[in-house]
């Protein structure tokens, strides 16, 4: 783990059950650019190991977003490994969701949003 936060010991006893469960070591780590509380990215792939970002905030609830984080993607893990399933996007995912959102008639032209605005809409869509 990398933060400068000590986790209450509950907090890491949920981080070693993921852990236990994926077969995969956790890295937690502070993102101050992050544009959301906290987010996890599940190991799989070349990707060998979770990676669960979140925003130092004041007052900090760390624990409360790793651990809400952590207990996402336990989920996945609780179930067999061929009921497992992982939406991702792709290049390919991004495209579509541009001509979706450009259509005539789309989105993007029905309340005039700015491309700034359609980047993040189309970002959170993914």
């Amino acid at each position: 783990m990398t933060m400068k936060t000590k986790l209450r010991d509950t907090t890491r006893k949920i981080i070693s059950l993921l852990e236990q469960k994926s077969g995969y070591p956790v890295q937690v780590m502070e993102d101050p650019d992050l544009s959301t509380i906290a987010v996890i990215r599940i190991a799989r792939g070349d990707m060998p190991a979770h990676i669960l970002r979140y925003k130092p905030l004041t007052p900090p609830p760390v624990d409360y977003t790793i651990c809400w984080q952590c207990s996402l993607a336990l989920r996945l893990f609780e179930r067999e490994p061929e009921q497992r399933f992982q939406i991702a996007s792709t290049s390919e995912t991004s495209q579509h969701l541009e001509k979706i959102l450009y259509a005539p008639n789309g989105l993007v032209q029905k309340f005039g949003l700015e491309k700034a605005r359609t980047d993040t809409l189309r970002d959170q869509l993914l």
